[in-house]
């Protein structure tokens, strides 16, 4: 089960996906999201389209997928990306989405930004898929995000910001 979650527009990699789901057809592509492509329009069996979904929803998502898939241009490092890895979840990026937080690069699988790098990817992990979906590996996912992204981390970095803009003398 491959998830991919976001906003289905032509930046976000659908055209690509959709080729993975032809060339990988006995794998379950799920899209959690909306917009202008319609996946369900493709006409693909191992295709399903869950729309939009509430928080709850999307968690078990994460839970339940073997893989995030998000060949993605343009919007640094996405929340669904954290969201994933605080789930658990392996994550398949382009060398640009992953270059957004270089922290993550031991939580990210990186792949060329082309279906034929993007398939080799998803070959290789399913090869390998028992490994990266063992509980320790992804406790290791888990408590990553919740030190780097959660409540606590998010608040101090904050207000680390704050204090050095007050304390370097900008006019008020």
């Amino acid at each position: 089960r491959i998830l991919f979650a976001g906003r289905f527009i032509e930046r976000k990699g659908l055209d690509l996906i959709r080729q993975l789901a032809i060339n990988l057809p006995g794998c379950d592509w799920i899209f959690a999201g909306w917009g202008v492509i319609d996946p369900a329009g493709w006409g693909l069996k191992n295709v399903d389209v869950v729309g939009r979904c509430e928080r709850h929803v999307m968690a078990q998502l994460y839970r339940d997928s073997d893989m995030l898939i998000l060949p993605s241009v343009g919007e640094g490092f996405p929340l669904v990306v954290q969201e994933a890895i605080s789930c658990g979840l392996p994550v398949l990026v382009s060398a640009e989405t992953a270059s957004g937080d270089p922290r993550a690069q031991n939580f990210l699988m990186v792949a060329e930004l082309t279906v034929s790098g993007f398939e080799q990817a998803v070959r290789a992990f399913l090869q390998r898929r028992h490994q990266e979906l063992d509980p320790a590996l992804r406790r290791r996912r888990h408590d990553f995000a919740v030190a780097h992204w959660g409540w606590d981390t998010s608040v101090k970095t904050y207000e680390n910001a704050f204090r050095n803009i007050l304390e370097s003398g900008v006019p008020r």
